[in-house]
């Protein structure tokens, strides 16, 4: 007896070796938790993780997340010169400057390679697919301009004498970051919305996971979860009965604060803008930072007029907010251009509209709003809304 059940024992040692050595050989799947350096620390935050570790990635969201965390890991890398090449030009410290400089010259490099070779991934996957032509169009226009940029700035650093005047020569560095910043933004706003796209194509955009659906800066709704809202609302109402209307909402020269008082405090000035948007737009709309510098409210079962006072309201609580980031007082101003939904839209269409609409207040001096209107964009006289100055410490 004694005997059999030293031989059921052994068996089931043996048994149970065999299942962990196949488990083993099979390795680690290929899971959707979102990738260490693809989304933006800021303010000491860590990237969101999905809601579904274990869900394994498509080709398609593998390429786009390779895509999206390598522009934010340089993102960061540029923001992280742009603070220390400050501190330098402060502190007549040339030394740090050609130490900042090295570095630079460095994470360019890194950059051009690993960018081609997620660059080329997503294309090999959707360059031939035609509701990817215009995306795939655009994306290679960005990165051609930061490419040619990286490039100008390379030569700028060789060419610069760190034994010369620190302080001009840190503010024209800072320059020429700004200068890549501005383009590796452009870049990184193609990809954002190539998430989404990429997201529609596989038909998943109503099962993204919360951390797609929020900004990590502002805590507003993101690109995606814009999407996600509006086709849930849309899905509810077939026919199109219902008002539906966006206000697209952009800062004003936002580069010139970013270059004057550094990205980290432009940062700061998108989230205090970011939640004076959503305290104004309360429980009439959805507040969501479409990208960068550009915000949206999305208004549902609400006509434009509505939409329009929010916009003014917003425009002008804007205009009379004083941000103070330290020791520095930074003034803002945005412009606005609200957009009613037709039947026929897509969100794409529907965005498009509102960039129009956007882009006459802008061409007509800024700090305005524009209506869609009657098939065209037209000046909304402003309310006097007589509204006190804002101090907000940001």
């Amino acid at each position: 007896m004694v005997f059999y059940i030293l031989i059921i024992a052994v068996l089931n040692m043996g048994l149970g070796f065999a299942v962990a050595v196949f488990l083993a050989s099979r390795g680690e799947p290929r899971t959707a938790a979102i990738l260490p350096d693809a989304g933006p620390k800021e303010f000491g935050q860590e990237p969101p993780s999905a809601a579904d570790p274990l869900r394994e990635l498509s080709p398609g969201e593998e390429s786009v997340e390779m895509l999206h965390g390598t522009v934010e890991r340089y993102n960061r890398q540029l923001a992280e010169v742009d603070d220390r090449l400050r501190e330098c030009g402060d502190s007549g410290d040339a030394t740090g400057m050609k130490t900042c400089l090295d570095s630079l010259h460095v994470a360019n490099q890194e950059y051009l390679v690993a960018r081609e070779e997620a660059h080329e991934a997503f294309l090999r996957l959707y360059r031939e697919q035609r509701e990817f032509e215009s995306l795939c169009g655009r994306l290679e226009k960005a990165t051609d301009e930061q490419v040619a940029q990286i490039r100008q700035t390379n030569v700028a650093i060789e060419q610069m004498d760190c034994g010369a005047d620190v302080a001009e020569g840190c503010r024209q560095m800072i320059g020429e970051a700004s200068k890549l910043l501005e383009t590796s933004h452009q870049v990184r706003d193609v990809v954002v919305e190539a998430v989404v796209c990429v997201a529609r194509s596989e038909d998943r955009v109503g099962s993204l996971d919360e951390p797609e659906c929020r900004d990590a800066l502002t805590g507003l709704a993101s690109r995606a979860g814009l999407e996600k809202e509006l086709e849930a609302w849309w899905a509810g109402d077939p026919h199109r009965s219902k008002p539906l209307c966006v206000v697209m909402v952009d800062l004003d020269q936002f580069g010139h604060v970013n270059e004057q008082f550094g990205t980290k405090a432009g940062d700061r000035v998108l989230r205090a803008v970011g939640q004076l948007m959503a305290a104004e737009a309360r429980d009439r709309a959805t507040a969501a930072r479409l990208c960068g510098q550009r915000f949206l409210l999305l208004f549902t079962d609400c006509d434009a007029r509505l939409a329009t006072n929010v916009a003014e309201r917003v425009r002008q609580k804007i205009d009379v907010s004083h941000l103070r980031c330290g020791p520095s007082e930074i003034r803002v101003t945005v412009s606005c251009g609200v957009a009613p939904s037709e039947k026929e839209d897509t969100l794409a269409t529907l965005l498009a509209r509102a960039a129009a609409t956007l882009k006459e207040a802008k061409r007509y001096g800024r700090n305005r709003t524009f209506a869609h209107d009657s098939g065209y964009p037209a000046p909304v006289v402003p309310p006097n809304l007589s509204l006190e100055e804002n101090f907000l410490a940001v």
